[in-house]
């Protein structure tokens, strides 16, 4: 069943409605060939400080990006946004409002995937949290004689 969820950013109100199936995995293996390596990147590196593995998951992404995919990605997922007047002119309403842009997506993307990729990102800290331990283990118990 598709729903209708209401969002609040910036203190501007909008509507985002769920994707049909077909659309949302459709949606999903574009942000996956997007985001999927620089995500990987992220989690494997359990050491490396937050701000580090960051830089390299960005990295990452840079290297992937293509504008006209990443335009028309940020633009399929906007088509699910109203606010009260309706349907929402990307070109007009986000226009000189990237940061603003960028919030909306994020709370689009839970909208639309949070069940999927909540349960990445916590699957994402459970292995780096359980590496960090190992490392921490494996540690200690070099150093006890």
């Amino acid at each position: 069943m598709i729903h209708t969820r209401e969002i609040l950013v910036d203190g501007e109100s909008y509507k985002v409605t769920q994707f049909s199936a077909s659309k949302g995995m459709k949606l999903l293996t574009r942000l996956i060939k997007i985001l999927g390596e620089p995500m990987a990147s992220f989690f494997s590196n359990p050491d490396a400080e937050q701000e580090m593995a960051f830089q390299v998951a960005l990295a990452a992404l840079s290297d992937k990006l293509d504008e006209d995919v990443v335009l028309a990605t940020v633009k399929e997922l906007i088509d699910s946004l109203s606010d009260g007047d309706g349907q929402i002119s990307f070109d007009t309403h986000f226009a000189g409002r990237f940061g603003h842009l960028f919030k909306v997506l994020g709370k689009i993307l839970e909208v639309q995937y949070g069940d999927f990729f909540g349960v990445l990102v916590a699957k994402g800290s459970g292995v780096q949290a359980a590496k960090r331990a190992k490392t921490k283990t494996s540690t200690h118990a070099g150093l006890s004689t």
